[in-house]
């Protein structure tokens, strides 16, 4: 049973690239280029996004759109207050993780199963 699976686009991402060193004016940066939250099954528009399985039924797929909605809305899942398992903090009350941050994540975080290191 399939539910969906997520996809990952970098071609957006490439071609901005390229283009940017054949016109002389690419840098390197740092980028995170996250999903296009209007319309998540389009992947020339956003690098990743989400295909639904034939398994997801009508009733996860309206919390499913909800979430995404929620998500297009500025919802940030990376707004503290957030711990590590170990207790220390992550994100301060009202804060919101950085995109670096976020990449380098030096434990699991508070209520998610498994080992950190």
């Amino acid at each position: 049973m399939c539910l969906g699976v997520p996809y990952f686009n970098w071609g957006p991402l490439y071609l901005s690239a390229v283009k940017g060193v054949g016109e002389g004016t690419w840098k390197q940066s740092w980028d995170w280029a996250g999903a296009d939250w209007a319309d998540m099954k389009n992947p020339d528009t956003g690098t990743v996004g989400w295909e639904n399985g034939a398994g997801l039924s009508a009733a996860n797929q309206a919390t499913l759109d909800g979430f995404i909605k929620e998500l297009a809305g500025g919802l940030n899942l990376f707004t503290g207050p957030l711990k590590y398992q170990d207790g220390t903090e992550f994100v301060a009350k009202d804060a919101v993780a950085s995109d670096e941050q976020v990449w380098y994540t030096e434990q699991l975080l508070a209520g998610v199963k498994g080992a950190s290191k």
